[in-house]
């Protein structure tokens, strides 16, 4: 039996229980119950915790929206397939990349009109076994009337229904929402954006990186900056 005690989270709590019955639904097994079960509560258990009433920070959903966009855009150009596309997204899981593909690893960065720079959060972002590409999405606050504008509640939902035909990558999609810290709150949909620019660049052995083989012995950790007119200008020499 699970209760409530603060009655500010009563939209989170209502939300847990549709996600558990829903999820619950498709299991097939006592045992697969429990553990899915078990698994939602510690997930959803993080979202409880949050001092801001179970709701991202303005700069999170601005990146997670600018991860989502990037699934969709993938999906509409048949570029994968649903199942292959939820399980790449290991960002929310702790993955050093937002998506990691068989072939091709990509780190998905939203940032402001006017921004020059990316901020880049550990020697392992930008280090890769695979083919490494960096996904710039420029995003300009709007508002909800707009055309174009778009939110983490509609964007969300319009992955859902996209990958709804394939119930194993939805349950997949559904977990990493969670572990991202996203619930639909209306909330969320007075903080609209409009996508302004995508920009890819290939990180490659000329791309301004920091890893772990390229400071000095004894750096453990970094955090950096990167200015996206130096990419620019790196890139177009490059071609």
């Amino acid at each position: 039996v699970l209760f409530l005690k603060r009655k500010e989270l009563a939209t989170v709590f209502a939300k847990l229980c549709q996600d558990l019955i829903e999820e619950a639904q498709g299991a097939q097994t006592e045992e697969a119950l429990v553990d899915l079960t078990m698994r939602r509560i510690l997930l959803w258990q993080k979202l409880f915790e949050n001092k801001q009433g179970g709701l991202l920070a303005d700069f999170q959903v601005k990146g997670l929206l600018a991860e989502l966009l990037f699934m969709e855009s993938r999906l509409d150009a048949g570029a994968c397939q649903p199942l292959e596309l939820a399980k790449a997204w290991t960002g929310p899981c702790g993955g050093d990349q937002d998506f990691v593909f068989a072939d091709e690893a990509v780190e998905v960065k939203a940032v402001g009109m006017h921004v020059d720079d990316v901020g880049i959060s550990s020697l392992q972002q930008l280090d890769s076994r695979v083919a490494l590409r960096l996904s710039v999405w420029t995003l300009r606050p709007a508002a909800p009337t707009e055309s174009g504008a778009v939110g983490l509640n509609q964007i969300a939902i319009r992955l859902e229904q996209k990958l709804a035909k394939d119930p194993e990558a939805l349950a997949g999609y559904r977990e990493a929402l969670l572990e991202a810290g996203y619930v639909a709150n209306e909330n969320y949909d007075e903080l609209m954006f409009q996508v302004m620019d995508v920009e890819d660049f290939v990180v490659d052995a000329d791309f301004p990186r920091l890893t772990a083989c390229s400071v000095p012995s004894g750096i453990l950790s970094a955090t950096y900056r990167i200015s996206l007119n130096a990419i620019r200008m790196g890139a177009g020499e490059r071609k």
